[in-house]
């Protein structure tokens, strides 16, 4: 029998041999690629076209996560000159792929008692076909090993790797996706996040099946994975239908999965082979897995009663143009994209939104469930996910949310960002508020292994029930509010709208490096400067340079912020004021008044014009400026503003103005993109909003329908805070007592006597 799963774990062992000879065959593998025969070459080419519309618009060679001449010398390759970077990184994402597919078809012939020496057959899939499989290596692109002689010792050491942990002894049938690990630990993990590859943990892939078959029988029920991946959910699926006693013909026939990339449907139909391989015979079968994009699924499918998995989380704009364009039709057809003009430039709605409506709609029977793993802020997000919240399909049949479970705390996916949340529905109904909505707290410190039995997974669970709501009660489509039953009804009270509008602050569109300063002397009216580089996402030489003052601002960041309390240690060069708002300072003005500080921003001119943080209608401010930096208006310079954290679990407030900077003088402290802020030109008023936004009733309100990790501008919104009346007692005693705890070393006691207030002001404004 073959030790799969041995073999696989040996290979995750970073410092182990297998690793360092997998390596080594990766390295020869694109060394071949340099030079490669003319049907080789063709073959690359297919690949590529199929990377950008898999992968997206990403480079790999100039990539934030990635250090693409470390990674490309750790496989002996030249790294060569920059301009070749993105095609040698390229490359080598063949050659890994490649190289998995050797190994991936090699185990499988082990797994079937082939022979091992036929490296030809191997890599066309006869093994495969010998026990009947008509569409093993159907649409593959990894073939070309074939007919390329110069790889022949890649092919006969993938071999060579595979037989050693062939070994005599009772065939084990496949339930678990150690494929996924295979590939996990053939490609680094920098470079799998890059790529935005977070396979779906078996545990959790286990749990959202259970949820989804609640109370029904598996046996005739007929399953889809539109999105499959490596085929962790069709594993499962097989596995539980094997349980229930079906048969091949019966698997064959109620078991279906997806992919557009065929990388991962050579994995997932090897999967699904390992795990019916004893039931095969001499009748042919398909592996019940197809190269097909989930947007559009066959209009002759049968209709599923589940469609599970964990559909693709990529954002709108990262989608390839041509991609886009072609799918515009079904976002405007669900109603997921409503943004036009400058709203496109924040627009984060994700594929996998839309990638869920189209199973519900066009691949879900009446009455069946979905099972879904989300991203959280499809149901949190104020901006985002709107149109998924009607949960209404166009033919008006509706989807009746079932339970939504919140994995945030979590960190299923290790190196992901995105919070995680599962979600399960039925197709015609109407959603009734308040759904259950279920809260994952993590017992125990570090990771969960990807691995593990779901029973041990759960013992480092500990699940919280709360409900969930519109946070307003006038638009079902509005971002949830979620909160224990008994807490809810209270929460609602405190949402309603008011008049003040949240900011982001600065953004440098993708160049801290040339915008963050650190002060380090003043004299003769010129400041002595350095740009801080150490922490850029973007690679920019330090330099120092003496700049004139009048642009140079101390900059508040979001770990500068705690309650009530504030700091700042760097600056911002920001060239806009408040007279010319989103335009910075005209360049032959700035070039007259502050001849230095344009000097220093002419010296970074490339790097600027390579930011791609200008998107949409803002690029035309770049074109036409390119020292420009993004999120300034007038407020930008408002006297007075209440700011809080964008990266934040908890939501605390502070109120800021100017500071006197020992280099600078009487100056405002202007916030950073991380930084939210509502703007005004009254002090009063400031520490007032500052005082009704930290009471506690109101800060609970707010963690209630905020995201997990990040506030944005878009929490405001829904609150129902009466508008700052300087003749209103109750209103001057709120911003008193908010002024003098930002003086007082224990701000408790004002909160509270603030939460007492704040109950008042509620009271009367009902």
């Amino acid at each position: 029998m073959l030790d799969l799963h041995r073999l696989c774990r040996d290979m995750s062992d970073p410092k182990g041999p297998l690793r360092r000879e997998a390596e080594d065959l990766i390295g020869r593998t694109a060394a071949c690629l340099e030079r490669p025969s003319p049907g080789t070459a063709e073959t690359l080419a297919l690949w590529r076209e199929g990377f950008r519309v898999i992968y997206g618009e990403v480079s790999l060679s100039a990539h934030k996560r990635l250090d693409p001449q470390a990674l490309l010398c750790a496989y002996g390759l030249d790294p060569g000159p920059e301009a070749e970077r993105e095609e040698r990184m390229q490359r080598l994402v063949f050659a890994i792929q490649t190289c998995y597919s050797l190994l991936v078809k090699t185990a499988v012939a082990a797994a079937l008692g082939d022979d091992l020496q036929d490296l030809e057959g191997i890599i066309r899939g006869a093994p495969a076909r010998r026990r009947g499989v008509t569409n093993y290596c159907d649409g593959d692109r990894f073939l070309w090993p074939e007919a390329e002689r110069a790889i022949d010792r890649v092919r006969e050491a993938a071999a060579e790797l595979v037989a050693r942990y062939v070994t005599p002894g009772e065939d084990v049938r496949a339930e678990r996706d150690d494929l996924k690990r295979l590939y996990e630990a053939l490609i680094p993990a920098q470079l799998r996040h890059a790529l935005g590859e977070y396979y779906t943990p078996d545990w959790l892939a286990e749990y959202t099946l259970e949820r989804g078959l609640e109370g029904r029988d598996v046996r005739a029920l007929r399953c889809v994975d539109p999105a499959c991946g490596s085929g962790t959910f069709l594993l499962r699926l097989i596995a539980r239908k094997r349980r229930a006693g079906c048969g091949l013909t019966e698997i064959l026939n109620t078991v279906r999965g997806g992919d557009i990339n065929p990388l991962a449907v050579l994995t997932a139909r090897s999967n699904c082979l390992l795990a019916v391989r004893d039931l095969l015979g001499a009748e042919a079968a398909a592996l019940p897995v197809d190269l097909a994009d989930a947007l559009d699924p066959a209009e002759d499918a049968p209709r599923a009663d589940l469609v599970v998995g964990n559909p693709p989380w990529v954002n709108w704009e990262y989608l390839p143009p041509a991609y886009r364009e072609r799918s515009q039709a079904l976002w405007d057809r669900y109603g997921l994209v409503s943004a036009r003009g400058p709203a496109l430039s924040f627009l984060k709605e994700d594929i996998s939104v839309l990638m869920t409506c189209v199973a519900a709609d066009r691949l879900l029977a009446e009455g069946g469930a979905l099972a879904l793993v989300l991203r959280q802020g499809v149901f949190k997000s104020a901006r985002n996910g709107a149109g998924f919240r009607r949960f209404r399909m166009p033919d008006g049949c509706g989807l009746r949310v079932l339970r939504v479970e919140d994995l945030s705390a979590l960190k299923a996916f290790p190196g992901a960002t995105g919070p995680t949340a599962l979600f399960f529905a039925r197709k015609g109904e109407d959603t009734v508020y308040p759904v259950p909505y279920a809260v994952w707290e993590k017992v125990g410190r570090g990771p969960i292994d990807a691995f593990v039995p779901l029973s041990r997974a759960m013992e480092r669970v500990k699940i919280v029930e709360q409900q969930a709501v519109p946070a307003s009660a006038e638009d079902p489509t509005s971002p949830w509010l979620t909160a224990p039953a008994e807490e809810l009804s209270g929460l609602g009270q405190l949402l309603g709208s008011n008049p003040y509008r949240a900011r982001t602050g600065v953004f440098t569109g993708g160049a801290n490096a040339v915008y963050w300063l650190s002060v380090h002397s003043a004299a003769d009216g010129l400041v002595r400067v350095s740009n801080l580089v150490d922490r850029a996402k973007r690679k920019t030489a330090r330099v120092e340079a003496e700049l004139e003052p009048d642009c140079l601002y101390p900059m508040l960041k979001g770990g500068n912020i705690r309650r009530w309390r504030t700091g700042y240690d760097a600056y911002l060069l920001c060239p806009h004021t408040a007279r010319t708002r989103q335009f910075p300072i005209p360049w032959e003005t700035l070039r007259r008044d502050c001849p230095r500080t344009a000097d220093y921003l002419a010296s970074f001119r490339e790097v600027l014009d390579r930011r791609k943080g200008f998107a949409g209608w803002e690029r035309a401010i770049q074109r036409q400026a390119f020292h420009a930096v993004l999120r300034v208006g007038a407020y930008t310079f408002a006297p007075w503003k209440v700011v809080w954290k964008y990266i934040a679990t908890e939501f605390v407030c502070a109120v800021v103005g100017t500071v006197h900077d020992p280099w600078l003088g009487e100056r405002l402290l202007l916030p950073n993109e991380k930084v939210m802020y509502v703007a005004t030109a009254c002090e009063e008023e400031a520490y007032y909003l500052c005082g009704v936004l930290s009471s506690t009733a109101v800060a609970r309100c707010v963690r209630g329908y905020m995201r997990p990790t990040s506030i944005s501008a878009h929490v405001l919104e829904k609150l129902g805070i009466p508008g700052y009346d300087g003749d209103a007692p109750l209103h001057r005693e709120i911003a008193r007592l908010c002024r003098e705890g930002h003086r007082a070393e224990d701000v408790f006691p004002y909160i509270r006597e603030i939460d007492n207030l704040t109950e008042m002001l509620y009271r009367q404004n009902r």
